[in-house]
């Protein structure tokens, strides 16, 4: 799975957004329970603080995070940042893994 990470100054700040394509959710006719399955499992992570997953409109399941940062960044905060945003995220990409 490929990650993509964008960093924007914000005044002395920075804005940090990460995210990627986790896979597509079936259509009803393809596999009813598994499409059932991945969507209770995308409401289970409603909750989340620092990233969300969503739905485009080809049924297409992306993961999104973003932060901000107090001061200008290097790649140590990247690194934390990333990490943050992973641990949150990784029990449902193990769950949402065994689906896809």
């Amino acid at each position: 799975m490929q990650f993509n990470i964008s960093l924007n100054p914000d005044g002395e700040g920075t804005r940090f957004r990460i995210w990627a394509e986790i896979g597509w959710v079936p259509y009803t006719a393809q596999s009813p329970q598994r499409r059932r399955d991945i969507l209770t499992i995308l409401r289970a992570a409603q909750h989340l603080e620092r990233a969300c997953f969503v739905l485009d409109s080809g049924q297409k399941i992306l993961v999104i995070g973003k932060s901000h940062v107090d001061q200008h960044i290097d790649v140590s905060g990247v690194a934390y940042e990333s990490v943050q945003f992973l641990q949150e995220v990784r029990p449902y990409l193990r769950i949402l893994g065994e689906y896809l």
